[in-house]
Order: C-alpha cells, then structure tokens, then sequence
C-alpha cells in the first residue's frame, strides 16, 4: 500500500477563503479655512500648514500666470517652512523647486538655475546622489537653460 501511493502523482488543490475587514475613521475639520490670514490668527504665523497654504496658493498664481504673486506666495511658505522645517527640509527644497520653475516661465534663466539648484543641493543631502534626485528638479527646466548653465557651472 506504501508503494501505491508513491507511485501515484496529482495535484493538490486547497481553497482558502479569506475575509478581511477594514475599518478607516478619518477626522476632517468641520470647517476648512483655506484663507492664510483666518489660518495665521486660529493656528499661528509659524504653523507649517499655513506654509502649505501659501505654497498652494501660489501654485494656482503661478498658473494663472500671476507671477509676482506667486513669488510672493512662495517667499512667505518659505519663511514659514525654513524657521519651522529647517532649511534643508525637502518641503523646503520643493518650494525652491516651484521658484525656480516661475522664473523658467518668466525667461529669468539665471534666476531659475539658483533655485534649482538649491532644490537639488536639498535632494542630494536628503535622498542621495541617485538619478531619480536629478530627474524632477531639471524636468522643469528647458534643456537650452541648463546647456546655458551647464557651459558656465559644475552641475551638482
């Protein structure tokens, strides 16, 4: 009877029902306040989600192509995420990197370069030197800007 059965091959097949549960509670603020100054009196000029506000709003500037508004948008998320994050924060650093696209918008390709390259001088000390550091920091900048720099600066 051994040998029978070791002579005999087939296959197993098991059937294993599984049933999860997944219970997700999410707290939202019953009354979102996108405007900074309404942020900055509830939560504090320092508050890094009043950061995040003006990075969102001058996001949509920029869009808009309101780009001294931008910029000033960009500078006060800077302010506020350079004293509360640090200056080498990569929230930081991609705030330098929405600078530095305005100025490649606006032609100022010198202006675009410094800031890139503070966003990457950021991503490089943060993440390492790897491809994928460089990739989104200069996919945003028009190859004849970065020849231009590259003739005249040691890429990071």
């Amino acid at each position: 009877m051994l040998r029978e059965a070791a002579s005999h091959t087939g296959t197993l097949t098991l059937t294993l029902t599984l049933t999860l549960t997944l219970t997700l509670t999410l707290t939202l603020d019953p009354d979102p306040d996108p405007d900074p100054d309404r942020q900055v009196a509830k939560l504090g000029a320092s508050h890094p989600g009043v950061g995040g506000t003006y990075n969102n709003m001058a996001n949509v500037y920029m869009y808009q192509a309101s780009y001294d508004l931008a910029l000033a948008h960009f500078g006060k998320a800077l302010v506020i995420q350079t004293r509360e994050l640090g200056p080498d924060h990569l929230e930081v650093g991609a705030t330098f990197a929405n600078i530095s696209c305005v100025y490649e918008i606006q032609g100022k390709n010198d202006h675009a370069l410094n800031y890139a390259s503070k966003s990457l001088a950021i991503k490089v000390k943060k993440l390492g030197a790897g491809m994928g550091v460089y990739t989104p920091v200069y996919l945003s900048l028009s190859p004849s800007t970065i020849d231009t720099y590259s003739r005249t600066h040691v890429l990071p």
